[in-house]
């Protein structure tokens, strides 16, 4: 299984450990490699990065807490909607759209492991 996460860079730790204790769930984004400060070299390198990320993922994992701005989170789910890709979402914002959270493709989760095992 290959999943694309889209989150605020402030869980990128969280993503990590998911991907050392979970070797049957490939994590295509990279940026969670370079979720820190200063990190990030080449920023439009890395927006087509995470774009060609997206397009080699089985579906889209979108992490979100109410309190959460999302930003690029969105435009990458964007992307997967634009590709016909599943988004799972787990948790809430106040910058999700009313409109495309109800698109076909996007499914609510209560748990990440719920996103991850569902069919």
């Amino acid at each position: 299984m290959k999943i694309y996460i889209a989150s605020k860079t402030k869980h990128a730790a969280s993503w990590l450990k998911l991907r050392e204790q979970r070797p049957d769930v490939q994590i295509t984004s990279t940026w969670i490699n370079e979720a820190g400060e200063g990190q990030t070299a080449d920023y439009a390198e890395l927006a087509q990065r995470c774009i060609d990320e997206v397009k080699q993922a089985d579906f889209v994992l979108l992490y979100c807490a109410s309190d959460e701005v999302l930003k690029g989170a969105l435009v990458e789910v964007g992307v997967a909607l634009a590709l016909g890709k599943d988004i799972r979402c787990v948790g809430d914002s106040f910058t999700l759209s009313r409109v495309f959270c109800r698109h076909p493709l996007w499914k609510w989760f209560t748990s990440i492991e719920r996103a991850l095992n569902a069919k």
